[in-house]
Protein backbone atom coordinates (compact mmCIF):
# COMPACT_ATOMS: atom_id res chain seq x y z
CA UNK A 1 0.00 0.00 0.00
CA UNK A 2 1.32 3.49 -0.40
CA UNK A 3 1.60 6.30 1.78
CA UNK A 4 -1.90 8.49 1.15
CA UNK A 5 -2.22 12.26 1.61
CA UNK A 6 -4.25 13.05 4.69
CA UNK A 7 -6.30 16.37 5.37
CA UNK A 8 -8.21 17.41 8.30
CA UNK A 9 -11.63 17.22 6.28
CA UNK A 10 -11.13 12.80 6.00
CA UNK A 11 -8.80 12.53 9.47
CA UNK A 12 -11.69 11.67 11.28
CA UNK A 13 -13.20 9.25 9.13
CA UNK A 14 -9.87 7.18 8.43
CA UNK A 15 -7.94 7.36 11.92
CA UNK A 16 -11.00 7.43 14.60
CA UNK A 17 -12.44 4.21 12.82
CA UNK A 18 -12.80 0.77 14.88
CA UNK A 19 -10.44 -2.27 13.90
CA UNK A 20 -7.84 0.56 12.54
CA UNK A 21 -3.88 0.37 12.22
CA UNK A 22 -2.67 4.07 11.30
CA UNK A 23 0.68 5.65 10.90
CA UNK A 24 0.89 9.33 10.16
CA UNK A 25 3.97 11.02 9.40
CA UNK A 26 3.90 14.67 9.52
CA UNK A 27 6.28 16.63 6.73
CA UNK A 28 7.01 19.56 4.89
CA UNK A 29 7.48 20.35 1.85
CA UNK A 30 11.26 22.17 2.70
CA UNK A 31 11.71 19.65 5.58
CA UNK A 32 15.01 17.63 3.98
CA UNK A 33 14.66 14.83 6.80
CA UNK A 34 11.44 14.71 5.74
CA UNK A 35 12.32 13.88 2.61
CA UNK A 36 14.95 11.34 3.74
CA UNK A 37 12.70 9.16 5.73
CA UNK A 38 9.64 9.13 3.42
CA UNK A 39 11.58 6.47 1.24
CA UNK A 40 11.74 4.33 4.35
CA UNK A 41 8.58 4.64 5.48
CA UNK A 42 6.99 3.84 1.57
CA UNK A 43 8.98 0.62 1.76
CA UNK A 44 7.26 -0.36 5.29
CA UNK A 45 4.01 0.34 3.99
CA UNK A 46 4.77 -2.01 1.03
CA UNK A 47 5.35 -4.54 3.97
CA UNK A 48 2.56 -4.18 6.54
CA UNK A 49 -0.77 -4.46 3.91
CA UNK A 50 -2.48 -4.34 7.60
CA UNK A 51 -1.82 -0.77 8.41
CA UNK A 52 -2.46 2.36 6.72
CA UNK A 53 0.19 5.08 5.98
CA UNK A 54 -0.78 8.54 5.62
CA UNK A 55 1.46 11.35 5.28
CA UNK A 56 -0.19 14.88 6.59
CA UNK A 57 1.92 18.33 5.49
CA UNK A 58 2.25 20.26 8.71
CA UNK A 59 1.96 24.02 7.10
CA UNK A 60 -1.45 22.75 5.02
CA UNK A 61 -2.83 21.02 8.26
CA UNK A 62 -1.77 23.12 10.89
CA UNK A 63 -4.65 22.56 13.07
CA UNK A 64 -3.96 18.55 12.86
CA UNK A 65 -0.17 19.32 13.38
CA UNK A 66 -1.18 21.14 17.21
CA UNK A 67 -3.66 18.83 17.89
CA UNK A 68 -1.24 15.81 17.80
CA UNK A 69 1.58 17.74 19.15
CA UNK A 70 4.02 17.37 15.82
CA UNK A 71 6.30 20.52 16.42
CA UNK A 72 9.24 18.45 15.38
CA UNK A 73 9.41 17.43 11.67
CA UNK A 74 8.95 14.47 10.70
CA UNK A 75 6.70 13.41 13.40
CA UNK A 76 5.72 9.86 13.16
CA UNK A 77 2.02 8.96 15.56
CA UNK A 78 1.35 5.68 15.81
CA UNK A 79 -2.46 5.09 16.28
CA UNK A 80 -5.05 1.83 17.38
CA UNK A 81 -8.86 1.98 16.86
CA UNK A 82 -8.16 5.88 17.15
CA UNK A 83 -5.94 5.96 19.58
CA UNK A 84 -2.64 7.55 19.56
CA UNK A 85 -0.14 4.57 21.26
CA UNK A 86 3.06 5.83 19.82
CA UNK A 87 5.33 8.83 18.10
CA UNK A 88 8.25 10.00 17.14
CA UNK A 89 10.21 13.03 16.42
CA UNK A 90 13.26 13.94 14.29
CA UNK A 91 14.59 11.66 11.53
CA UNK A 92 14.50 8.48 13.29
CA UNK A 93 16.16 4.90 12.35
CA UNK A 94 13.09 1.94 10.60
CA UNK A 95 13.81 0.06 13.64
CA UNK A 96 12.68 3.01 15.74
CA UNK A 97 9.60 2.95 13.55
CA UNK A 98 9.82 -0.80 13.50
CA UNK A 99 8.54 -0.29 17.40
CA UNK A 100 5.43 1.94 16.52
CA UNK A 101 4.65 -0.72 14.41
CA UNK A 102 4.64 -3.30 17.10
CA UNK A 103 2.34 -0.86 19.13
CA UNK A 104 -0.68 -0.83 17.02
CA UNK A 105 -0.35 -4.41 14.52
Amino acid sequence: MAVLNLTEKDFARVVGKENSSVVLEFYADWCKPCHKMLPVVEKLSEEYNSIDFYKIDSDEEAFLAAALKASTLPTLVFVKDGVVKYATEGNVSEAEILKGIEKIK
